[in-house]
């Protein structure tokens, strides 16, 4: 679904005001399911997997279907999300691919979503170590900030990692975006206010729009430029924020 309105051109932040601290989601910023996965279920169904690039497309195609359904009122946005991604990994309509891809999703967050953005995460250690204050709002299974440490991304406190103010994750404070009470416990950290803080996020439906309840100001990762003519501000890397921000 293409919003009516236009707003900014990809990675136009010339609209973006002053900034006291960063936000990051986790899927979809720093890191995206395992083409490794994938690629073992396609071969156990008998079918050859696409190129590695491949693999980075489909999620951002597959959330713009999630966003769709969600705008469409679709309860069942995930199928449509698995749906759009067996499509770009090019078996459209696959019952045997959009089940396994279900199955995956329903596992622990530490079997799938551990391949590493690396040009995004060497951006958030840009942003800490220029002296911005960071931290990380996910959806998650109560396993993100072991994750996030255990693919060398960051950590909270002192240490050999990125250093971030605090790591949130839904299953552990019990709320998740799109409910804007899911960002009282890192702002509260931060200890900036939500209209001088950024949340960097890869869907409408839980970032944008979690980030607008709660009055912080949304940023979308975009690599593909599938959200034209959405009014907030997208990029198509941390990378973006970070030059723009000057670190």
């Amino acid at each position: 679904m293409t919003p009516h309105a236009t707003g900014p051109a990809i990675d136009d932040l010339s609209s973006l005001g002053p900034v006291d601290a960063v936000v990051c989601d986790v899927g979809g910023v720093l890191v995206i399911p395992d083409p490794g996965v994938i690629s073992a279920g396609l071969a156990s169904l008998g079918l050859e997997p696409p190129e590695a690039e491949v693999f980075v497309e489909a999620h951002y195609r597959a959330v713009i279907a999630l966003d769709e359904a969600y705008a469409g009122g679709d309860g069942r946005a995930w199928g449509a999300y698995h749906a759009e991604y067996s499509a770009a990994v090019g078996h459209a309509g696959h019952d045997g691919v959009i089940d396994m891809l279900a199955d995956a999703w329903g596992r622990p967050s530490d079997h799938v979503w551990v391949h590493v953005l690396q040009a995004n995460t060497s951006a958030l250690a840009r942003l800490a170590a220029s002296g911005v204050p960071v931290a990380i709002v996910s959806n998650s299974d109560g396993l993100i900030e072991a994750i996030l440490a255990d693919l060398g991304i960051c950590q909270v406190g002192p240490g050999a990692l990125t250093q971030v103010a605090a790591v949130v994750d839904s299953h552990v404070v019990g709320v998740a975006k799109p409910d804007p009470r899911i960002f009282a416990p890192a702002l509260e950290i931060l200890g900036s206010e939500p209209g001088r803080t950024v949340y960097v996020g890869d869907t409408r439906h839980y970032d944008v729009g979690g980030a607008n309840a709660a009055g912080l100001v949304p940023v979308q990762v975009d690599p593909l430029d599938l959200g034209r003519g959405s009014t907030h501000l997208r990029v198509r890397t941390l990378g973006r924020l970070a030059d723009h921000l000057g670190c």
